[in-house]
């Protein structure tokens, strides 16, 4: 055996090792005093990568169940408000049949209305004022951002948007919409004598009763319409005029009605007369009502003369990138122009366009001869003087063609209106007709027949199915000349000098309205409808109707202008249009986004739609009158199952966020478990491993002691010892 002083190969051996039993003991442990297996990268750095991926997905997961948490509650929040406003619109529905029932007075109606206009306040209020975490649930402001560049056109936040962007609407008018007419009862003097508008109200005879005079104090009547409501302030010293007056400005300034107006018009005797309420909104925006006290109600006498009628639309979008989609409708909401948006609109917003031609009705100041030339026979047709609407001359013609049928050849003569224009057409029966067709008198000039084109209203030389556009030109000597007007008897001082057009141009008569207008003052009005001149708004006096047709006649400085004569005749306010015709509309998508997962795009879209009363379609409800509450219904009917759809989408979102949470949950909890796998200790075996190095530790002390000793045998060797 060998021994060796400079190195214990033995010792160092045993030092080893027992250096790494201390190593692994402490290692051990560190993992039982933790409970973790990984405690740094060293420990296992695969691992410690694997695990670290899991656990920020597991923490993700975590943070993203309470955001749905929170999305429950968000949600819970709105839908409860929700729920009020549901109740609210049942109430109003509640109301709305109360007051169809025409057992209730005028009084008893605008008590209803009262509590309608605080229910309105208070659905506006939980609109604005319903918030979760100071955001606004209700307003719209959950689905989309918008603007418009005009008042007469805004933009609906019904749901999500697909795309934000700046979008341009166009609206155009293709058939006129009507203004509401409202007309007194005849009022005539208590003392038989004349009626005009500066009697009072103390000598008409509609204001006394078997108790006598019913004003002699200030009664109020109300005025109603517009989401707005208005008291006129009636007392028998009051003329005529100043109760017009006074309606006038409480439709204007009380109801937002602008261009509205008030007038009493005597009747041709003088004697009596009537009170006429126009709407300064065309369409059933436009629709107001008189309530209040019933017995001055009832003298007054209001009733519908000329019942409302929408205007149809024709609503265009299109987007910065060229791209349009077109809508036509009667009403003043617009879906499916764009995702998650309606455009609404008032009546005034659109031009006119696509209205043309004679409109109802004409007058002749004599009868009116024409030939018509068939070949082989002629047939005159004779229109007498007089009052006639388009249908009234097309029946009169096909009267006069068929009873001269059997005298001639050429029976097949036949009258139709299309279009508010005049047609005549020939189809021969008899096989010996030669089908030659044409007109000889110029008298037919007034009714816009001249052999197959139309002269006075004419795009040019157009076919005589071609609809009326404008003024055409006219073979005149002069340079231009000049037009007076005269509506049903009645002097207009209204003078346009009009310069004659050049061979098939047509001279437009959009040049002709403004000054012709302004002079004609509120007496009558016409606009360029379709590029025809057109009568949009006359005063009806007791002689006439809702039916009633506008006598315009012209005298001219040339008999150049004669052919215009008797060109005109409509039913009062057939066609109207005013305001904006296009408008900017801004959309960007606000709508809420929920994170319901680890990843970035683990994301859900909430949109809650617009639920204040314009967005509704309430903003105008109107229960004055018995035929108003009947049209709230529908309105309020819609609102319900408005609400009723959006509390639906509401409880969706609750169950998709409820699910979510399920998913996420068992998600962590695998995870969970396949993370702790990784990374944290098995204690049994860091037990096992602890009592191991252990023994192990103590063993190697023992042999280390051991291996240090062995070399003093070395001094036995030398004799120290």
């Amino acid at each position: 055996m060998s021994l060796r002083i400079n190195q214990n190969s033995m010792a160092e051996s045993s030092s080893l090792y027992l250096n790494r039993t201390r190593a692994k003991l402490e290692t051990s442990i560190s993992r039982l005093s933790s409970g973790l297996r990984i405690l740094n990268a060293g420990d296992d750095a695969a691992g410690l990568a694997i695990s670290e991926t899991m656990r920020r997905q597991i923490r993700g997961l975590d943070r993203a169940g309470l955001n749905a948490q929170d999305g429950i509650s968000m949600v819970q929040t709105a839908e409860g408000a929700l729920g009020e406003t549901q109740s609210i619109i049942q109430r109003m529905r509640e109301l709305a049949l109360a007051s169809a029932n025409d057992t209730l007075t005028g009084d008893d109606r605008m008590e209803i209305q009262n509590e309608v206009d605080e229910l309105k306040k208070q659905i506006e209020s939980i609109s604005n004022s319903t918030e979760f975490n100071t955001k606004r649930l209700l307003n719209g402001n959950r689905a989309a951002l918008t603007s418009s560049g005009s008042e007469s056109v805004k933009a609906i936040a019904r749901g999500a948007v697909s795309e934000s962007g700046s979008y341009t609407i166009s609206l155009a008018t293709m058939s006129g919409g009507v203004a509401q007419l409202q007309q007194s009862a005849l009022f005539s003097a208590k003392d038989g004598g004349s009626v005009s508008g500066a009697t009072k109200l103390n000598e008409i005879s509609a204001f006394y009763n078997e108790s006598g005079f019913m004003l002699d104090s200030s009664r109020n009547i109300y005025l109603t319409g517009n989401g707005k409501s208005a008291a006129v302030s009636v007392n028998g010293s009051m003329t005529l005029n100043d109760l017009a007056s006074s309606f006038q400005n409480a439709l204007v300034s009380g109801l937002g009605l602008t261009g509205s107006s008030a007038s009493f018009m005597a009747g041709s005797d003088g004697k009596s007369g009537v009170m006429n309420l126009i709407s300064g909104l065309r369409g059933q925006y436009g629709n107001f009502g008189i309530a209040g006290n019933q017995t001055i109600a009832d003298a007054l006498g209001f009733t519908v003369a000329r019942q409302s009628v929408n205007s149809q639309v024709s609503v265009n979008i299109s987007d910065s990138y060229g791209n349009s989609k077109n809508v036509v409708t009667s009403e003043n909401v617009v879906s499916g122009l764009l995702e998650g948006i309606d455009v609404k609109f008032t009546s005034q917003a659109a031009q006119i366009s696509g209205v043309g031609g004679i409109v109802d009705g004409v007058k002749l100041d004599a009868n009116q001869n024409f030939t018509l030339d068939l070949g082989d026979d002629e047939l005159t047709i004779t229109v007498a003087a007089g009052d006639w609407s388009l249908e009234g001359i097309v029946r009169s013609i096909n009267s006069q063609a068929e009873d001269a049928g059997s005298a001639i050849k050429g029976k097949g003569v036949s009258a139709t209106a299309v279009d508010g224009n005049l047609r005549i057409s020939y189809n021969p029966t008899d096989p010996g007709a030669d089908g030659t067709f044409a007109v000889k008198s110029s008298n037919a000039a007034k009714l816009g027949i001249v052999d197959n084109n139309y002269t006075g209203f004419a795009d040019g030389n157009i076919d005589a199915e071609s609809r009326v556009r404008g003024v055409s030109k006219y073979n005149a000597d002069a340079d231009s000349f000049a037009v007076k007007f005269a509506v049903d008897g009645m002097a207009i001082t209204a003078y346009q000098t009009v310069s004659a057009a050049t061979a098939a141009d047509l001279k437009t008569v959009s040049d002709l309205t403004s000054e012709i207008n302004a002079k004609l003052g509120s007496s009558a009005k016409f606009e360029v409808i379709n590029d025809a001149l057109t009568f949009t708004d006359y005063q009806i006096g007791n002689n006439g109707t809702s039916n009633s047709v506008l006598t315009l006649t012209m005298t001219a400085s040339s008999t150049l202008a004669a052919e215009l004569k008797d060109k005109f005749g409509l039913e009062a306010g057939t066609a109207y249009g005013s305001g904006d015709s296009t408008a900017n509309l801004k959309i960007a998508d606000s709508a809420s986004r929920f994170q319901l997962g680890a990843g970035s795009g683990d994301m859900m879209r909430l949109a809650i739609g617009d639920m204040s009363l314009s967005g509704l379609g309430l903003d105008n409800l109107d229960l004055t009158t018995a035929e108003n509450s009947q049209k709230a219904l529908d309105s309020i009917d819609k609102a319900l199952a408005r609400v009723s759809s959006e509390r639906a989408r509401m409880g969706s979102y609750m169950n998709r966020l409820g699910y979510s949470i399920n998913v996420a949950q068992n998600t962590s909890f695998n995870l969970s478990a396949a993370e702790s796998r990784i990374r944290d200790a098995d204690m049994a075996a860091e037990v096992i491993n602890l009592a191991k190095y252990q023994l192990l530790n103590e063993a190697g002390s023992s042999v280390f002691n051991q291996a240090n000793i062995i070399p003093k045998s070395i001094m036995k060797l030398l004799g120290s010892e």
